[in-house]
């Protein structure tokens, strides 16, 4: 696919004037978001303030939901979204047509969001486009070679896109296919230990005893 061939269709260019519209709405719609936001922090009477971060995503077969959905909803990452616009993008040697997506994430959560958006850009093709963020000296993007796993704890629709994603889309969003897996552990002890025995001429003999014990979950099953 040559670069110079790729631009953006008539069509696209004038479904982003409405796109634009629609951020209008979004941006009226975020302080829901801040408010629900701030109430989970433990001292209420900071402001959670959102952080916005974005990427293209060319859309090869994930969508932005199912992106928003992977990297940050499982995660425990509540977002908000901002803006949505066409453009045309190169990710690596060619250019794609996609789609530019701006979204708000808590203050307290952004560091950790920007963490796994950069670490999943390989696994559902998209690109960050948003600068990365800074902790201790340390930028995000740094650890986006290592992979974490969600720990079973969905975030919370704080805001209403979230909601309606998750009544509308909430199948195909993967929100069901996470379990909370517990650890199954087998143990088997064997305890022989010589124990005395009465006889039926009142001597005491060792008589060798084997136990075994499986335990499951903290439980004990004989």
């Amino acid at each position: 696919m040559d670069k110079e061939e790729v631009k953006l269709p008539k069509k696209l260019e004038i479904e982003n004037i409405f796109l634009s519209m629609g951020s209008m709405a979004s941006y009226a719609l975020l302080p829901i978001f801040i408010y629900n936001s701030t109430k989970t922090v433990r001292d209420g009477r900071k402001i959670n303030m959102p952080v916005t971060l974005s990427f293209f995503n060319p859309l090869q077969g994930y969508s932005c939901a199912d992106i928003l959905s992977e990297a940050c909803w499982k995660y425990g990452v509540p977002t908000q979204f901002l803006s949505l616009q066409y453009g045309v993008d190169s990710m690596g040697d060619k250019k794609y047509i996609g789609l530019y997506v701006s979204f708000a994430v808590p203050k307290s959560q952004a560091y950790y969001a920007d963490v796994i958006l950069h670490q999943k850009q390989g696994e559902f093709f998209y690109m960050m486009t948003s600068k990365s963020l800074i902790k201790n000296g340390i930028p995000s993007h740094r650890y986006q070679m290592k992979k974490y796993l969600p720990q079973g704890v969905y975030a919370k629709p704080k805001s209403l896109d979230m909601m309606f994603g998750y009544l509308l889309f909430g199948g195909r969003l993967n929100v069901s296919k996470i379990k909370v897996k517990k650890d199954k552990v087998d143990i088997e002890v064997k305890n022989e230990a010589h124990l005395p025995k009465r006889t039926n001429h009142g001597r005491m003999n060792n008589t060798k005893i084997s136990k075994n014990k499986s335990a499951k979950l903290g439980k004990t099953y004989k």
